[in-house]
């Protein structure tokens, strides 16, 4: 069964979708990577660079899928260019010819191009120059069976829930609860303390698995879905290094992978969603569900700009995010509370662009707005970040579909999170113009029992905190409050990986407490001060 799984996504997968399993597998296989698959700017080319088990240099090119002798000529002044020239990266230094150059397509090569290849590569060898190989759809499938059955620590609990991922359609959002057990059941993280070396097998594992789950939706280009996936493994992997405190050596290769994979899918979806006219609704006549959709496209491009700053410190996409924002925002709303984590993202990613004004209005109405919806014995009250926008969206596609009894009137998890906001910002009026009302609103927050469940989709020992907001309020001390920061509240990789960092509350929703997002504020823009 899994070699039909691995045969036919590997059939199926474009260049881009093999990049990353395929880096995973050579470093599964005792190579260090150099350079994995690049989806920004400053970096130069795709190729793979990395150095093997003995040391030597190597470099991929990677193509697909099939490819005959007239096809191979334009990939022949690559493969002639990449064996002669040194190569160019930091992590080659002096820069160097490879020692072995393979040209690798998830298809099948003609004979006369494997004869092609020979050929080069003894005219290669002659000259002193490396010698050319080539690898093949049925090399690499043999490899990847071989690498699960070497890394995979344990079977999956739940083969079946696994298949029913792989086999979506890939049209509807991707199911983050499911996935997230999925992973977590491929992962070491429970009470027993595994070898590192199974950390990372299972790493590695996870990795290649998260290839084919994500695989359905990246045929459909349903981009959000397959940037979910992979930064869920990334915060997985993170939290596997927390909880085990490994060396980066036994993670940080298959978590650099899955970022860049995120990376990849966002940097498409930023450019697809700022050079249309506007967001694509598929099959659906209507407006209804465009505001949550739009909510939600803005929230991932936003965090996607906060995570370059981070990683790069700037973003190629940046005027891309920033029409993107300004366009759609008009049409977004505020639908649920799980929409709040998209809002607080697009007001940091605003105020980073200088557009601060924008910013504090609608941090501003988002206080305002849950504060008077969810007054006590509203029938207007809006859900809590337990329902994603995901659920609102696929509610607004069926507005007949039933609705549970429970009521958030009264209550809300997110608006003292606007209120800190505001207060760093020193919109003093904001908040006393809206006070009144604050005040009648019970602020619910759910602690996380460890910094590591941050991290995680659930958290059993969680603890609830509750509290009214006095009437009347000092200043000061919401200010203080405001201003003041607990990191240590948080895990201390996601502190140091902050590229991941605004992502994190778009995946659990429920975890933009006061602290991760004060923790943001200040990571991310240097507002606060920490306590």
């Amino acid at each position: 069964m899994l070699e039909r799984i691995v045969e036919n996504w590997l059939t199926s997968a474009n260049e881009r979708g093999y990049e990353v399993p395929f880096a995973q597998l050579l470093a599964t296989e005792g190579h260090e990577i150099l350079q994995g698959p690049v989806h920004h700017a400053h970096e130069q080319g795709k190729d793979i660079f990395t150095r093997d088990a003995d040391g030597a240099l190597c470099a991929y090119q990677l193509k697909g899928p099939d490819i005959s002798l007239s096809e191979f000529g334009s990939i022949e002044p690559q493969l002639w260019a990449l064996s002669r020239y040194p190569l160019k990266h930091s992590a080659i230094n002096p820069p160097k010819r490879a020692d072995k150059v393979f040209l690798v397509t998830n298809g099948r090569l003609t004979p006369p191009v494997q004869e092609r290849i020979r050929d080069l590569s003894a005219q290669n060898v002659r000259e002193g120059m490396p010698p050319l190989g080539y690898i093949e759809r049925e090399m690499l499938l043999g490899r990847f069976l071989v690498a699960h059955g070497r890394f995979l620590p344990t079977e999956p609990q739940d083969f079946r829930h696994f298949l029913e991922l792989y086999l979506s359609n890939g049209r509807g959002p991707l199911p983050r609860r499911s996935f997230s057990r999925f992973l977590e059941g491929l992962l070491p993280l429970g009470e027993l303390t595994p070898s590192a070396p199974e950390c990372a097998r299972a790493a590695a594992s996870a990795t290649l698995f998260t290839t084919y789950v994500t695989s359905a939706w990246s045929g459909t280009e349903n981009y959000v879905a397959v940037a979910e996936g992979w930064l869920l493994l990334a915060a997985c992997l993170v939290r596997l290094a927390t909880r085990h405190s490994l060396d980066e050596s036994r993670w940080l290769v298959s978590y650099s992978l899955a970022i860049e994979a995120a990376r990849g899918a966002l940097a498409a979806l930023v450019d697809e969603a700022s050079e249309a006219e506007h967001l694509v609704v598929p099959s659906v006549a209507d407006g209804v569900p465009y505001a949550p959709r739009a909510m939600l496209v803005c929230g991932y491009a936003a965090a996607y700009f906060l995570s370059e700053q981070a990683a790069t410190g700037g973003c190629d996409r940046r005027d891309k995010v920033r029409t993107l924002l300004l366009r759609e925002m008009p049409y977004a709303k505020l639908v649920g509370e799980a929409a709040a984590p998209c809002l607080y993202n697009i007001a940091l990613a605003l105020d980073a662009m200088s557009d601060s004004r924008i910013a504090e209005g609608y941090v501003s109405r988002w206080a305002r707005d849950l504060s008077r919806a969810n007054q006590p014995h509203s029938e207007e009250a809006l859900p809590d970040p337990y329902h994603d926008v995901d659920d609102l969206l696929l509610e607004a596609f069926s507005p007949d579909m039933l609705r549970d009894e429970e009521r958030w009137d009264g209550q809300a998890y997110t608006l003292h999170v606007a209120i800190e906001w505001l207060a760093r910002r020193h919109l003093r009026q904001h908040i006393a113009d809206i006070w009144a009302d604050v005040t009648r609103v019970e602020f619910l927050e759910l602690r996380p029992s460890q910094p590591e469940y941050y991290l995680a989709m659930q958290d059993t020992n969680g603890i609830l905190d509750m509290r009214q907001p006095p009437m009347p309020e000092s200043w000061a001390r919401i200010s203080a409050s405001a201003e003041t920061i607990n990191l240590s509240a948080l895990p201390k990789l996601l502190c140091e990986r902050r590229e991941l960092l605004p992502y994190l509350p778009l995946l659990f929703p429920h975890r933009l407490t006061s602290d991760l997002a004060k923790g943001m504020d200040h990571l991310l823009l240097g507002r606060g001060r920490p306590g």
